[in-house]
């Protein structure tokens, strides 16, 4: 197997639901990986999201819930580690994924960094892409059920927002 045949096999993995799952609205290519977030899975869902071809490679990391008084360092290491991967722009939701933004801003040549409190606002901003070839990774813990994100995207579909 050479690596473009490998690259669209691991495209075409079905997995359970809100694992990278793969889903395409409009020109946009959401990778929606919101079941679980640490900096483990965050960088695994990171070489995944590499394996797709896009113009525009955004990537949205939410809280990742847990860590206590090791929240800020956690969460900014994931930051500053997202130097190693192609990311056009960030978007982070909540409080702690703050220290992510700072992280990247401080570590990495990421050109647009946007933090937002909540899903909502996310979604709101997101929705300019949806007629774009572009690619998101949607990545936070569980209990901000960021599905919401790509549920409300998928209503967009066809729509000029």
């Amino acid at each position: 197997m050479n690596d473009e045949e490998i690259r669209l096999g691991l495209l075409r993995i079905e997995k359970t639901g809100l694992r990278n799952e793969v889903i395409k609205i409009n020109d946009c290519t959401i990778l929606n990986d919101c079941y679980k977030s640490n900096p483990v899975s965050i960088s695994a869902a990171l070489d995944i999201f590499e394996l797709i071809d896009a113009k525009n490679k955004i990537t949205v990391l939410g809280d990742m819930l847990g860590y206590r008084e090791m929240s800020h360092d956690m969460h900014y290491n994931v930051g500053k580690n997202l130097a190693s991967h192609k990311i056009d722009e960030l978007v982070t939701i909540g409080q702690e994924a703050k220290f992510m933004a700072k992280g990247a801003r401080e570590n990495t040549n990421i050109k647009s960094i946007v933090e937002f409190d909540t899903k909502e606002e996310a979604t709101d901003y997101l929705k300019k892409y949806m007629s774009e070839d572009c690619a998101i990774l949607i990545k936070g813990s569980r209990f901000l059920k960021l599905e919401y994100i790509v549920n409300t995207l998928k209503n967009t579909e066809g729509k000029n927002e």
